[in-house]
């Protein structure tokens, strides 16, 4: 939240100068969060990530990359969009921007979009390239919400786009092994 000091705000404000101080480059703007199973706290990391983005007079836009189990809506206490990523992947859309919905100042949410019967031949499509290619033009920061790497396959076909991967872990519950 805005104006908040408190010791979760600044843990986000640590990670996100430790990010850009990695990616460095202006043009490595999209950043992939994902972890091995569910309930590891990817979108809680992706959210807060571009809170913290969006605090920075940077626009942000968080995609909904998890086409299975999308849990960015719940996450910003808003019930879940007819019409998202999938929906652009499937054709159904063209223009994203209809698509994109305003949570704050600088911060904009692409949602997953409905459920398909086939979220990894949809991420395979070359419309997945051309549209974040375009979004990397319209923002400053991409952020990639996206499916536990250890259970599907689909952050596959979102990674070779990311210029920064968090593999997220979480305390008590990730298994060490």
């Amino acid at each position: 939240k805005r104006d908040d000091n408190s010791v979760m705000t600044e843990m986000f404000r640590t990670l996100r100068n430790n990010l850009l101080f990695m990616i460095g480059e202006k043009d490595q703007n999209v950043i992939l969060v994902t972890s091995t199973v569910p309930k590891e706290g990817k979108t809680f990391i992706s959210a807060n990530l571009a809170m913290s983005l969006s605090l920075m007079d940077k626009t942000v836009l968080m995609v909904g990359g998890d086409l299975r189990n999308p849990q960015i809506f719940s996450a910003l206490g808003f019930s879940r969009w007819e019409k998202g990523v999938s929906s652009i992947l499937a054709g159904l859309d063209e223009d994203y921007k209809s698509l994109v919905h305003e949570v704050d100042k600088n911060l904009y949410i692409l949602p997953a979009g409905p459920i398909p019967p086939n979220p990894n031949e949809l991420l395979s499509k070359p419309r997945l390239k051309e549209l974040i290619e375009t979004v990397k033009k319209d923002y400053d920061y991409i952020i990639i919400d996206s499916a536990p790497l250890g259970v599907v396959t689909d952050t596959l076909m979102l990674s070779k786009y990311a210029d920064a991967t968090l593999y997220v872990v979480r305390e008590g519950y990730s298994e060490k092994d």
